[in-house]
């Protein structure tokens, strides 16, 4: 028998703490379902932040497995998303990117 994925797709604000040196850590993480990210929008305004889209892949076997899919300055995500995922990401891209805390 075959093991049946089921992917989901999860926003994130990393929260970073910035050093001197240029250096940074991530000093906490703030998640939302991808179809309410506009309850992320206060986290990004304490600290410099990192957004990304976490991809959860889970079995019934409750195996789990997950990658990060980070927004980078131009608006796209490293690697790409799905063109459905996109979709519900787009109304967001402009307020993220032009947000002063975004890294």
């Amino acid at each position: 028998m075959t093991k049946q994925w089921k992917v989901i797709y999860e926003a994130c604000v990393e929260n970073l703490i910035e050093y001197e040196d240029g250096n940074r850590d991530i000093s906490g993480l703030d998640s939302s379902d991808i179809d309410d990210i506009s309850g992320l929008y206060s986290s990004m305004d304490c600290d410099p932040f990192w957004f990304s889209i976490k991809k959860w892949k889970n079995n019934e076997y409750e195996d789990a497995d997950w990658d990060y899919h980070h927004l980078c300055n131009d608006g796209t995500f490293s690697p790409s998303l799905p063109k459905y995922v996109m979709k519900k990401l787009q109304p967001h891209i402009e307020h993220i990117i032009n947000h002063k805390n975004f890294r």
